[in-house]
């Protein structure tokens, strides 16, 4: 993870295996699950040891939204075989075509068959505009049925969406209009779109207001029904460094261990700059939350808040015990995370053996390619 003026973008590695099927699905499982979870631009370099058009066809999720990022200057990464191949590339989400600046080829690799590949990206992503769909927001309930409001009737809803100016101007799309006329039924159409129109309103204004009764509040959750509106906005706004882990009870940990550790390191430093950050880092830890929803022991919870709360009383010796507690802490959540790692990937190829096996298939129906052999060869005889 980097950021950049306040962008954060994650930037990753990958190696797929020519002929091992397995790790190969592995690979492209982990790598969808933790773009899926960091939410935010996301740049998958490598050696995929393929082509990008057998890339594409293997039906991987992340190029659904993404693009393949190629060299513009040459066609050849790989120089093993007669005539060389692409392979070496990266598979970016849409906002990397916008905010990547230059892609060149790097000659000074230290691989023998392999061509670097040099990505330059904007020195200022926050300010590159791009024409943008405007969406409403998505409607998300609350999962204790207890907070949510009575949900409106349908009639209520349909004379709020009405009545209210909750549903939107629509205009016709022109490509729209046009097909219309030429069947000779526009006026059914447009009565067609108006009644379509007022039922997605309603059912957006009836599950809205299990959250909220308010109209200037229901409005910003509607219209999906409309015909699309585009804007220029921002293709990657500021975000928060906590959006850089996706679990919140890793995130919390994590930031605590690596205080600890810091306050352990510099607690009888004489340096002036090292009791300027004790002070930041205790003030942190004063004012840092424990998520409400942490999966940790409660006993360990309550020490941790306690810890975080009195971190200006901690000696040195209260510091050498606190760090071992937070450190075990991290590594039984990230052995559970693990555990769920393996079950979802289970999962995910059970279900797609169940649907056909697309992205199994495509892999396993692809000639197996050979690396490349050695320069030199030694013996037995050291000849």
């Amino acid at each position: 993870m980097i950021q950049l003026h306040g962008v954060i973008l994650a930037i990753i590695s990958v190696y797929l295996t020519p002929d091992d099927t397995r790790k190969i699905l592995y690979t492209q499982y982990g790598v969808s699950k933790l773009i899926r979870s960091l939410n935010c631009p996301y740049l998958v370099g490598g050696d995929f040891n393929t082509t990008p058009q057998d890339i594409c066809s293997s039906e991987w999720d992340i190029l659904e939204g993404g693009t393949i990022l190629v060299p513009s200057n040459t066609t050849v990464t790989c120089t093993a075989g007669i005539h060389g191949s692409l392979i070496d590339y990266a598979i970016g989400s849409w906002h990397m075509e916008h905010l990547m600046d230059k892609i060149h080829p790097f000659y000074g690799a230290p691989v023998k068959t392999h061509i670097g590949i040099l990505y330059i990206i904007k020195d200022k992503p926050h300010l590159v505009m791009a024409n943008q769909i405007c969406k409403p927001k998505t409607i998300v309930l609350f999962d204790d049925p207890e907070k949510q409001q009575v949900r409106y009737p349908w009639r209520k809803c349909a004379l709020i969406a009405e009545f209210k100016n909750v549903q939107k101007e629509n205009e016709s799309i022109p490509i729209v209009e046009e097909y219309s006329k030429s069947l000779g039924n526009k006026q059914d159409a447009d009565d067609l779109r108006d009644d379509y129109l007022h039922w997605s309103a309603t059912n957006e204004v009836q599950i809205t207001s299990q959250i909220t009764h308010e109209i200037k509040v229901m409005k910003q959750y509607i219209g999906r029904g409309q015909t699309p509106k585009f804007r220029y906005l921002p293709v990657a706004p500021k975000q928060l460094p906590d959006h850089m882990h996706s679990d919140s009870t890793m995130r919390y940990l994590q930031t605590v261990e690596t205080c600890l550790t810091v306050l352990h390191r510099i607690y009888d430093s004489i340096d002036p700059r090292a009791y300027k950050q004790y002070i930041h880092i205790v003030y942190k830890l004063n004012k840092l939350k424990q998520p409400p929803d942490i999966a940790i022991e409660e006993s360990i919870a309550i020490r941790l808040k306690g810890i975080c709360s009195y971190a200006q009383k901690l000696n040195y010796s209260n510091l050498s015990k606190a760090i071992p507690c937070v450190a075990l802490a991290t590594k039984n959540r990230k052995r559970e995370l693990d555990k769920a790692n393996h079950k979802g990937f289970v999962s995910w190829v059970t279900e797609s053996l169940e649907k056909g096996a697309g992205i199994a298939h495509k892999w396993t129906s692809q000639k197996t390619k050979a690396p490349p052999l050695p320069h030199i060869v030694t013996d037995v005889m050291g000849q």
